[in-house]
């Protein structure tokens, strides 16, 4: 059974309104809207889970919100879970660790010392939220520079397509033209691949 365990995904929890503090971007939207920022952290750590093939939880604190059930869902490629009323965030993720750190290979996200002391006792891993703002940039500008470079090949593609593409439409009868071109095809066949990416996302 070891090595199947050692062969699972990693498991990064999240401690949402911790990590947005220590982002400087989030951390100046938050000040007027909480919930773009809220839904902002939320895209980009779609993208990050996205290149790094990792399972990500988002924990938002919910305890000050009177009568608040709680709630968890699933936006894009992570799951996103705000805790009850009466309920810290530290404490749901001090029991999300404590049933699944010792099993999975976890790993949380914090900068709340009494939590990375829960995650030490666990066994899991510890990453304090400003290491993790660095990380997520690093992969968030891996992805710009693929898509890039993604682009760039696309863009040459089509344009030594439209060379034959012009010869080609010239050569067709005047009732065909217009009506389509082999380089009009070529390029719907040749979507961007942040659009491919988005309606992935939108499948999940």
């Amino acid at each position: 059974s070891a090595p199947l365990q050692e062969a699972r995904k990693e498991t990064v929890i999240v401690d949402g309104y911790n990590l947005i503090y220590a982002w400087p971007a989030l951390k100046e939207l938050a000040a007027d809207r909480m919930d773009l920022a809220r839904e902002r952290l939320q895209d980009l750590l779609s993208g990050y889970c996205g290149f790094t093939r990792c399972e990500l939880v988002l924990v938002f604190d919910g305890y000050r919100s009177p009568g608040n059930p709680g709630s968890h869902m699933q936006v894009h490629n992570i799951r996103v879970a705000y805790t009850r009323d009466g309920e810290t965030g530290d404490a749901y993720i001090e029991k999300l660790v404590d049933e699944i750190g010792k099993n999975y290979r976890v790993r949380v996200v914090t900068s709340d010392n009494l939590i990375r002391l829960s995650a030490l006792r666990s066994g899991v891993l510890r990453t304090s939220s400003k290491e993790f703002v660095t990380e997520v940039e690093d992969v968030l500008h891996q992805i710009d520079e693929l898509l890039k470079k993604t682009n760039e090949k696309t863009l040459i593609c089509c344009a030594g397509r439209k060379t034959c593409c012009a010869a080609a439409t010239s050569a067709m009868p005047q009732s065909v033209k217009g009506t389509s071109s082999p380089c009009a095809e070529g390029e719907r066949d040749a979507l961007p691949v942040s659009a491919a990416l988005r309606a992935k996302d939108d499948s999940l």
